[in-house]
């Protein structure tokens, strides 16, 4: 009997100006060449998480009809499922489905999670057997938040992952896919359960396989967006252990801005976060150092803070035109307030709330060096003319209200963030989130150890990660709340 059913199209992930007229795309970013090649305007690519779900939506489907089948049963019926919905689906397929339902999906909410560059290397390579492993590692991690039972499977499946990631790192061939990379990365979220210096090997072990990978590697477009997880993971890491970046990774991103849109906000707040991790190593550096060999002055490094923290505004400008978000007053004598301050704000999605409370972190942390440098010249240069002891006390006072500002702010997403509120047009209400908390604990830690916070909003920000730690296994969220505790004990 002839089979009647029509053949499924391949997806095409041309750009849309290309798919219309039915010619190759080469898939270029920002621009696909074909549109700069007759001078149109290159109206960008599909959206990788439609067609992600879709992808494995039909893999889920596939594994289970050969179930069946081996079974003697039937698929003829088999309805068209979601992925965290599959036909006794496997405890691995569980926890990939949890992984990009709560990391890349963004749960019940309308927004996205904040893993934005996952669809693009998992739809290329569902299969890779690492890669399934490090996802569903994270994934079961993450729902033992709800089900305690799945720690000891989960820590299972990361020692499985870890072991797939060392074989394809041996192999010339495997080492240097996407996929591979990928797993990498993803192993890192699971290493927020650990503690902080695991997450740093780990983050440094990724930032290794960047280098290794070569220039060669951001002609796809896939390596741009791991790349820049990577910076972010390793700026975040060198900020904490008081490290410069690495010349090497360095070398990288000039190479990789060939590749991007040199005026997209997440790339231009890369930039600064490298250079405010050399900025702060420098500085402690000359501190620590009594032989003064370093020939920079604190009034140089002053200038360089000042040139960073200014640059900031350039971002936030950006931010505002594509990101805008609204601010929510809770009524007054609510029985139970979910925000700092008595206020929240509502983003569009979670990818946003990244990319406002990353730049304003680090922000925080600019202004906090010059606020210390701008101490340290009023102290140690009594013959500094009087008139340039009123402008850097003009400019400390500046800092410290931008501090404060920025710290708010980053207050005010926690609500959303943390899955506890929903935007206005969501068909149903969020619920608490396990990526919320592994996206934030950062954000969170970097106000709370703020010289210009009150111990009432200090409290506040303990209390969160307290939370954390406490729905999503984090330990290292812990860890974080206990050093704040510290601090506060040490102001007294």
């Amino acid at each position: 009997m002839p089979n009647l059913k029509a053949p499924r199209a391949r997806t095409s992930r041309s750009c849309e100006n290309c798919r219309v007229v039915k010619r190759r795309c080469d898939k270029e970013v920002p621009q696909c060449g074909q549109c700069i090649r007759t001078r149109e305007i290159c109206l960008g690519y599909r959206d990788e998480w439609d067609l992600i779900f879709r992808d494995q939506t039909n893999h889920t489907i596939k594994r289970s009809s050969k179930t069946r089948e081996t079974n003697g049963l039937s698929t003829k019926a088999i309805p068209l499922i979601p992925p965290t919905r599959g036909l006794n689906p496997s405890l691995e397929e569980i926890g990939v489905n949890y992984f990009l339902r709560d990391f890349v999906a963004g749960g019940l909410s309308p927004s996205r999670g904040y893993l934005n560059y996952i669809p693009t290397v998992y739809s290329a390579d569902a299969e890779h057997p690492a890669l399934v492993a490090s996802m569903a590692a994270v994934g079961l991690v993450a729902l033992a938040s709800h089900k305690p039972e799945l720690v000891l499977r989960a820590r299972a499946k990361y020692s499985e992952a870890i072991r797939l990631v060392n074989q394809a790192l041996a192999s010339p061939v495997e080492s240097v896919k996407d996929s591979t990379l990928m797993s990498v990365i993803s192993l890192g979220v699971f290493e927020h359960i650990s503690n902080f210096e695991s997450w740093v090997r780990h983050v440094k072990g990724a930032a290794a396989l960047v280098v290794a990978r070569g220039k060669s590697q951001f002609a796809r477009r896939p390596a741009i967006l791991m790349f820049n997880q990577v910076r972010a993971d390793m700026s975040a890491a060198c900020i904490q252990t008081v490290q410069p970046f690495p010349d090497d990774l360095r070398e990288l991103q000039e190479e990789a801005t060939k590749y991007t849109d040199r005026s997209d906000a997440f790339w231009l707040l890369g930039v600064l976060a490298t250079r405010c991790a050399t900025l702060l190593a420098g500085v402690t550096k000359k501190h620590d150092d009594k032989s003064l060999l370093i020939p920079t002055s604190w009034s140089d490094f002053l200038e360089e803070s000042i040139a960073i923290q200014s640059d900031f505004q350039y971002i936030l400008d950006i931010l505002t035109t594509q990101e805008p978000y609204i601010t929510i007053r809770e009524p007054r004598g609510s029985a139970t307030f979910i925000s700092c301050n008595g206020q929240y704000d509502l983003y569009k999605t979670s990818w946003a709330i990244r990319l406002w409370n990353n730049s304003r972190m680090v922000e925080i942390i600019v202004c906090e060096i010059i606020c210390w440098l701008i101490n340290k010249m009023l102290t140690e240069e009594p013959a500094y003319p009087a008139e340039g002891h009123l402008k850097l006390q003009s400019k400390l006072r500046y800092t410290m209200q931008i501090i404060l500002r920025r710290g708010a702010e980053i207050l005010a997403s926690v609500p959303q963030g943390l899955g506890l509120v929903s935007v206005p047009d969501a068909d149903r209400p969020q619920e608490p989130n396990v990526s919320g908390g592994y996206m934030l604990i950062w954000n969170l830690y970097t106000v709370g150890k703020s010289p210009a916070i009150s111990q009432q909003n200090r409290q506040w920000v303990i209390k969160q990660l307290t939370g954390i730690s406490e729905r999503a296994n984090i330990a290292m969220a812990f860890q974080l709340a206990k050093d704040l505790v510290e601090i506060g004990r040490s102001e007294r």
